[in-house]
């Protein structure tokens, strides 16, 4: 969501940290995708990209026993690809795109 005009994680950010006791607090659906209803979007779009982009690991080859275990650089890599294709921080993004090919 965007929370005072900026993308948010509402899930982990305290209103506290956010405005002053008495001042207005500002919360909209996120900037990127269609609204469904209130603060409900449409993310089915995001979820088809993320998918032709592979972000997950893929092993050369599977264990002859047991499950694959990845390593920490694997997991470190994909965790950064990760919350670059978060839906929040893309949402950020369209949003700093728009306002500056408009100037």
């Amino acid at each position: 969501m965007r929370v005072n005009g900026q993308a948010k994680l509402v899930c982990k950010t305290r209103i506290e940290e956010l405005v002053e006791e008495g001042e207005t607090l500002s919360v909209e659906p996120m900037g990127n995708q269609p609204v469904i209803k209130d603060l409900i979007v449409d993310i089915s779009s995001f979820f088809a990209k993320m998918t032709q982009v592979s972000p997950f690991l893929q092993p050369d080859s599977l264990p002859e026993q047991g499950e694959f275990i990845a390593s920490n650089d694997s997991m470190e890599k994909l965790l950064t690809e990760m919350n670059v294709l978060c839906v929040v921080y893309v949402s950020q993004i369209v949003q700093f795109l728009r306002l500056t090919t408009r100037l």
